[in-house]
């Protein structure tokens, strides 16, 4: 990070391309491709967050009114769109910080496809059956 960006304490919001207001989202990157295997090294990307950032889950409006209910915790980067699990690869090396799920989308970060986190949050949450 440089010294002109603000701190993730700061909880700046995601910016550039794939920074839109949390609705639901389809499965492919900024370039239209679908979410790839592997995250990808990150660089710099004019304008925008850095290159690599994996792609966004798709949510539908209920399941997205249903996430920011829950009381779970998820990682996010400052100046990159997405947030995360805890154990998301993707944060491995990267200086992330937790936030509340719904405070992380009210900012505009939208989930990791990576790590599902979005699916993996609401599949927890679900009253199991005896």
């Amino acid at each position: 990070m440089g010294s002109d960006a603000p701190s993730v304490g700061a909880h700046s919001p995601p910016t550039g391309p794939d920074a839109a207001p949390f609705v639901a989202y389809s499965p492919v990157d900024s370039e239209g491709a679908p979410p790839s295997a592997e995250p990808t090294p990150t660089s710099p990307a004019p304008g925008g967050p850095l290159a690599g950032d994996p792609s966004a889950e798709f949510l539908s409006a209920g399941e997205v009114a249903r996430l920011v209910r829950l009381p779970d915790e998820v990682r996010v980067i400052d100046g990159h769109p997405r947030f995360h699990l805890a154990d998301c690869p993707h944060l491995v090396g990267r200086p992330a910080e937790s936030l509340p799920v719904a405070e992380a989308v009210g900012l505009g970060f939208t989930p990791c496809a990576y790590c599902a986190a979005a699916t993996t949050l609401l599949t927890d949450a679900r009253p199991r059956r005896p």
